[in-house]
């Protein structure tokens, strides 16, 4: 777990996808606000998990997700690049990062669009229409005062 005493130095992302204007307005807002002593990392799985194109699949890799996760002093999920529906991409993709980011201690800015830790807290999962055409997404469930729904909220 993370030492919450300790000074933020590491501000990170955990994907596959290059979000430039996100990481280029993060990194300008840590350079900011720490006086140039933090700064942000894409940990992009493409380049660290190459050989299964950037997917985590085996036990190894999760211990070293794990280990990289553990690396920042705090992380940022945000939806980027989905190629297939908003719902898929909002539980399972940033979901998924949330929660991995979380298990191993580490403070976690979230956009209001991932949506799956709330999905299994709530026992939402899994829908009863999950494998039926159109299914839709269900409105956001967190506090207005906590969800980010654009860029220009987060900085």
């Amino acid at each position: 777990s993370v030492d919450t005493e300790k000074e933020v130095r590491i501000v990170g992302a955990h994907t596959i996808h290059r979000d430039k204007t996100l990481y280029d307005k993060l990194q300008k807002a840590v350079n900011e606000t720490s006086n140039g002593t933090t700064k942000f990392l894409h940990l992009d799985t493409n380049s660290l998990f190459a050989s299964t194109e950037g997917r985590v699949i085996t036990p190894r890799q999760t211990d070293d997700l794990y280990s990289q996760l553990s690396s920042l002093d705090a992380g940022v999920c945000k939806m980027s690049g989905c190629q297939t529906d908003w719902w898929f991409c909002s539980r399972w993709r940033t979901g998924q990062r949330l929660v991995n980011m979380l298990s191993v201690g580490i403070p976690t800015v979230v956009w209001g669009d991932a949506q799956g830790h709330l999905d299994v807290v709530q026992g939402n999962w899994p829908p009863e229409n999950l494998f039926s055409e159109g299914s839709e997404s269900s409105e956001l469930l967190y506090p207005k005062e906590l969800v980010v729904r654009s860029d220009d909220e987060a900085v």
